[in-house]
């Protein structure tokens, strides 16, 4: 049962997308893996259905309280997460995620809201779309007659960043100086947030979704925030299965991995978790206990810097050392 009190009002809200049509595989084990990590605080669940068929998916019992929620089918996965959050405000933190998303480690909630809670923050996700972190003008050229499907202004086929850009005219958007974003897998913001940019802009076909996904970054930084992933290593808490590493460590991509090592349950990539998950703890245990991301690198810059002086010590030694041998000697 989903909990309608005053005092759930405190608890986190994961909003989940889902379309009907598709196997409800993936659901399932997203809300299997949101069981199986310890989240770090409470939460709840939404599954919004982007809805064309008359029944509902039948989920089974989790240990957390979930709701099945239909709307109508427009927008994809930002549309679902704006109904969403709009049935259920005043959330201290909304984490919207797809369906095809699993969570990967303990303490994956606690992490995005403490992030959310940064100052300056307004919006944090799992994967930067740093490819597009360039000026239009230049997006112009790189992408210039680049037809993709429902890629249209005024009804007529139109290059993509031109589609982009008229989506953000017509929304209000200022487009910035660049297309940086955050890629709309995983998202995690405050209500705060969302009531100061007004929501996310619903996209009525497949290329004014994707523009959607880079306006609401845009409207973050409008509101003069910023948008940021949860740790610097992309999908460090919550993967998506269209995402793949060929190779443990190596560049994720959008569903062109071999399979052949892109599995997180390979002996390789479970060996080199444990051994990072071992290192971050020995860091952690010289800066009083704390595992965030920024400590534990700010130590090691630390530790870095402490071996760099030792060593210009020790050759500034060996140095006179040779120097004053040499004037014995003469």
């Amino acid at each position: 049962m989903f909990d309608s009190s005053a005092q759930a009002e405190n608890r986190a809200l994961v909003i989940i997308s889902y379309y009907d049509r598709r196997p409800l595989n993936c659901l399932v084990d997203l809300l299997k893996s949101l069981a199986k990590y310890k989240a770090g605080q409470d939460f709840e669940v939404i599954v919004v259905v982007n809805q064309t068929q008359e029944a509902l998916p039948k989920l089974p019992p989790m240990p957390f309280p979930l709701e099945v929620m239909a709307r109508e089918n427009t927008g994809m996965n930002i549309g679902a997460w704006e109904a969403g959050w709009r049935a259920r405000p005043g959330r201290s933190v909304y984490v919207f995620m797809q369906d095809e998303c699993l969570v990967m480690r303990d303490n994956w909630l606690t992490a995005y809201a403490e992030r959310c809670a940064e100052s300056g923050v307004g919006l944090v996700g799992e994967s930067l779309n740093a490819a597009w972190g360039r000026p239009w003008a230049q997006l112009r050229v790189l992408h210039a007659g680049s037809r993709m499907p429902d890629h249209l202004i005024d009804g007529n086929p139109a290059d993509r960043v031109e589609v982009y850009l008229e989506c953000m005219r017509c929304w209000g958007v200022d487009p910035g100086v660049t297309a940086t974003h955050l890629r709309s897998l995983i998202w995690a913001t405050t209500y705060a947030t969302l009531s100061k940019i007004g929501g996310f802009p619903i996209g009525a076909n497949y290329g004014e979704c994707i523009a959607s996904e880079i306006a609401v970054s845009r409207k973050i930084e409008m509101a003069g925030l910023r948008v940021v992933q949860v740790r610097q290593a992309p999908f460090y808490f919550t993967i998506h299965r269209e995402w793949n590493q060929d190779t443990p460590g190596g560049q994720y991509l959008n569903g062109k991995s071999t399979g052949k090592a892109a599995s997180w349950d390979l002996p390789d990539r479970k060996r080199l978790d444990q051994e990072a998950e071992r290192l971050l703890s020995l860091v952690a245990s010289d800066v009083g206990g704390e595992a965030d991301y920024v400590l534990t690198v700010s130590a090691l810059i630390g530790k870095l810097m402490d071996r760099d002086a030792q060593i210009s010590q020790l050759r500034e030694a060996l140095v006179q050392a040779d120097t004053r041998d040499k004037v014995k000697r003469a």
